[in-house]
């Protein structure tokens, strides 16, 4: 039992890390955020058919190699029985957009009957703060919608529309979750149209880490392959003397290793097929990418 004890007891004294908390101002970035400029700038597009039609884009907010939003601009025309068209971004791997409330949408039947809420994103300006005291959900959010039907409910029909970002240049504000960090960024869109069919991505920006390991850019890459993989897989980096540290999408500590190899070899194939995140830490630098296990 003293044995066990103290092994745990190295295990945290080894593997655990601070947190620190954090922010970002919309439309800055610092030396320590990964900033990305979409040049020329990417416009999202969905003409009217009598089909299902989507214009998509998708961000990986901290270059990660994973994306972390996707941004849509979709038209679904049904002819006389319904119109949906709509500009939204859809959080991915449990992240997180800060809305600005939400929208009810009504039935034409008298008394009005309710039909949904749908949330609106927050239309950030430029050098607001954007921080845990925003409000976050990690579902679809629209930008725009402008929807109609002839015949729900009851044979009503409804027309609703609303509008977070219209015309001006404004930002999304969103949050990205890695093991024991919480990082926090924006997306600047301009142009979103007024019958919601269309938008325009300009740039974004993100934190990297929000713990006390000082960055520094570049200097530590680790390759893993393959990604996905099986459950096993290579981790190679040029960095020596450092903790390698893995979690699972709870954020839960599951493996961590002091080592002084540039090559590491990891078998995780009795763990629960998932989404992983392995950090290599060392006395001045930080990295954290994550894996698939399929």
């Amino acid at each position: 039992m003293k044995i066990k004890f103290f092994l745990s007891f190295l295990f945290f004294l080894f593997c655990s890390v601070n947190i620190f908390g954090q922010f970002i101002l919309a439309g800055i970035h610092g030396a320590n955020d990964y900033y990305y400029d979409i040049n020329p700038d990417e416009k999202l597009y969905s003409t009217p058919t009598p089909n299902y039609v989507l214009d998509t884009f998708s961000i990986d907010i901290n270059n990660d190699n994973f994306n972390d939003f996707k941004m849509t601009a979709a038209d679904i025309d049904g002819g006389n029985w319904y119109h949906y068209i709509y500009c939204t971004i859809t959080p991915l791997n449990n992240n997180q957009i800060a809305i600005a409330g939400y929208d009810s949408c009504f039935a034409n039947c008298p008394p009005p009957d309710f039909l949904y809420r749908l949330p609106m994103a927050k239309a950030f300006s430029f050098n607001d703060s954007i921080n845990k005291n925003n409000i976050w959900i990690d579902s679809i959010t629209y930008l725009a919608f402008n929807k109609w039907s002839a015949t729900t409910p009851n044979g009503c029909g409804y027309g609703c529309n609303g509008e977070t970002f219209f015309s001006n240049s404004n930002y999304l504000g969103v949050k990205v979750f890695i093991p024991n960090d919480t990082l926090y960024g924006w997306i600047k869109i301009k142009g979103v149209s007024w019958n919601a069919d269309s938008l325009t991505l300009e740039e974004f920006a993100s934190n990297l880490f929000s713990t006390a390991v000082e960055i520094y850019k570049n200097k530590l890459p680790i390759n893993i392959y393959p990604n996905p993989n099986s459950g096993r897989f290579t981790i190679k980096n040029d960095m020596t003397n450092y903790d390698l540290r893995i979690y699972n999408i709870l954020g839960e500590l599951i493996y961590c290793v002091n080592t002084s190899s540039t090559k590491t070899d990891i078998d995780m194939s009795d763990k629960p097929k998932g989404l992983y995140f392995v950090r290599a830490v060392s006395e001045k630098e930080s990295m954290t990418k994550k894996i698939i296990t399929e």
